[in-house]
Parts: structure tokens; sequence; C-alpha cells
């Protein structure tokens, strides 16, 4: 647990002390208000994200107690982008929207921490490029991919992709995939790694959530759909009262030609 916290809280500490540097050097430079606003809600917004990893890390000794909402995909994808800007050396990162929809009803704050955790691993990785996108799977739910142009994954991590404190890297823990996984288990979810072949070749991570649907939603379009049957009731009724007959094709009343 001390492990996890110490791997998943070094990104939001190095990243509040980035943006506290720049306010410091707008302040110095005469920089506009506006400027500095803008990097205190990015300390004030890193902040949560970090309160978010230490509720998320807690589920692995209890029973999970996820928040479910609706989440904009477009905010999502831009809150990870900008993130990842703020890195040393950030890579290119092109990221688009190909579901066709425009929110997904998960647990915000995990998903973006395993993104995160993605986009972290390709840009250690120095690599020159990072696709991003969304897109809809064949059950209904979603796949969020991750790709990079970089050398890919050993076959070795591929084969045992999940085990932890086993890293490449000499001064990681090897706890990130291993979190990754168990966190978006933890919401029905699952983490998939492969390797880019063809034209370019790099890492793939897949995000994989299963359909979900807002249950406020589903009472709304139960109510919706009992108040149309009680309202097709209620016209039939009227219909057999007025000796009118609901015309089958058109939709419209029309007077009974029985004498």
């Amino acid at each position: 647990m001390a492990a996890g916290l110490a791997h998943e809280l070094n990104q939001p500490i190095a990243a509040i002390r980035h943006y506290a540097e720049g306010g410091l050097h707008l302040l110095d430079s005469g920089g506009g208000q506006d400027a500095v606003r803008r990097a205190l809600a990015n300390i004030i917004q890193t902040t949560e994200r970090g309160s978010g990893i230490i509720r998320n890390l807690r589920q692995w000794v209890k029973t999970p107690e996820h928040v479910y909402a609706e989440v904009a995909v477009e905010d999502m994808l831009r809150r990870c982008a900008d993130w990842l800007a703020c890195q040393k050396d950030p890579p290119r990162l092109y990221w688009c929207n190909q579901s066709g929809q425009t929110h997904i009803y998960t647990v915000a704050s995990i998903v973006e921490q395993v993104m995160m955790n993605c986009l972290l691993n390709s840009q250690q990785q120095q690599v020159g490029q990072v696709e991003m996108t969304v897109e809809r799977a064949a059950d209904g739910g979603w796949i969020i991919r991750i790709e990079d142009d970089g050398g890919g994954f050993d076959e070795a991590v591929l084969a045992q992709p999940f085990v932890p404190f086993r890293s490449s890297k000499h001064d990681g823990l090897g706890l990130g995939l291993a979190i990754c996984d168990r966190l978006l288990r933890s919401i029905g979810g699952s983490l998939h790694l492969s390797n880019r072949r063809g034209a370019v070749c790099g890492a793939r991570a897949e995000i994989r959530l299963r359909p979900l649907q807002n249950p406020h939603l589903r009472r709304i379009s139960a109510l919706c759909a009992a108040r149309s049957l009680a309202y097709l009731h209620d016209m039939s009724t009227l219909a057999a009262l007025l000796r009118l007959e609901l015309h089958p094709h058109l939709g419209v009343l029309q007077r009974s030609q029985a004498t």
C-alpha cells in the first residue's frame, strides 16, 4: 500500500511544484492575473487528483464503494492532454473521440488515473508521438486506446503484464501497471497491452470499460415508456367511446364504417 501511494502520488506532487514555480515566475515577470489564476487553478485541480488517487488506492483494503457519474469524453481527454503537456519533454499528443457519444457513465478518477499512467509510460520512453482515441466496443462498452511510436513492450511484460515490483527503470517501483489493472477491475473494466505492428511500431494500451447506463436515465426511460403506454390506452378508450378506430398506417383517427 505504501509503495503504491509513493508511486502514484509522485506525479501529482511534481505537477504541483511545476505549476507553483510557473506562478512565481509569472509574478516576478509581471504576468497577467489571468495567467496566475490559471496556474493556481491547475494546482487545485492537481491536488484534487492526488486526493482521488488516495481514495482509489484505499479501495484495495475494503469493499469498493466507487461513485459513478456521467463524464464528458472531451473533458476527460483534454485533462489528460493538459497533464501530459506539463511533463518534462512531452511527446506530441493527438486525441479524438470516435465513439459518437459525448458522455461515459463511469468512475472518472480511476479511468483518468490509468490513462495518465499509460501516457507517463510513453513519455518516460521518450517517444515522439502519442495517439489517444475513444471508441465504442462491439458489446456497447468503451475502448480508450493509447498508442505511441516507441519501441513497444518487452515480450516478458506482455507475457505477464501485471507482475508487481518489476520495472525496466532504474528508479521504478514496478507498480504502475499492477495498480492500473486492479483499479480497472474494481469498476468492471480491464487493461490490455500489445505492440503496434506495420508502418508505425510502438506500444498500445487499451482501457476497456463495460457498458453501463446511468440508473437515473433508466428510470426516466421506464417512466416515459409507462406514460406512453398510458397515453395510448387513454386514446384507445376514447376512440371506443366515440366509435372511432385508429388508422394502422397514418396514425390518425377515422370514423368507423360500421353503422
